[in-house]
């Protein structure tokens, strides 16, 4: 069974009518996959990791990419919060606090978010998403990369909540699902 899985994946990526974004993105999932099932620091504890067939996904769709602005917070330097992604969705605007995902080498920011899917097809707490920071403004948001936390896979694990403000009022159908 696991090489006729491993077989449809090799086509699947073969197949022409796959675009780069998702041959990417579907790379991406299927090395995440892996490190899960197969990796000692993976949160599927040790007991679970043979039953382990993948994670679950919405389907891939580039119209959960949006381009932001980013909005640096003036003290960023002394707090783990970054500053604040503004972007449109159905005409309106959206604002959500991000944070450092690493506060030394501030290039990766960390977006905690709930949305509508939450507690649904989603974890209750939230999902997360990192997005590339190169110190422009400009950034891009794409939801296709968000993920649960690992609290979601093993209690050992502490889930950081998202901020109150990070909610927002429509479904993100875009990235792990349950």
């Amino acid at each position: 069974m696991k090489f006729f899985s491993f077989l449809f994946s090799i086509l699947l990526l073969s197949c022409a009518d796959i675009t780069p974004y998702q041959k990417e993105l579907l790379t991406f999932r299927k090395e995440k996959d892996f490190h899960f099932k197969n990796m000692p620091e993976s949160p599927i504890p040790d007991s679970l990791k043979p039953q382990f067939n993948g994670l679950s996904y919405f389907p891939i769709d580039e119209k959960w990419i949006f381009k932001a602005q980013f909005t640096l917070q003036p003290d960023s330097n002394n707090s783990e919060i970054a500053g604040f992604i503004q972007f449109q969705y159905q005409n309106l605007n959206y604002q959500l606090t991000v944070f450092w995902e690493d506060t030394l080498n501030k290039n990766i920011l960390f977006l905690p978010y709930k949305d509508q899917t939450s507690g649904k097809s989603t974890y209750g707490g939230g999902r997360y998403l990192n997005i590339a920071y190169n110190g422009h403004n400009d950034i891009v948001i794409d939801f296709n990369y968000s993920y649960h936390p690992f609290c979601v896979y093993n209690s050992e694990y502490v889930c950081k909540k998202p901020p109150k403000e990070n909610t927002l009022d429509f479904e993100v159908l875009a990235g792990e699902k349950l």
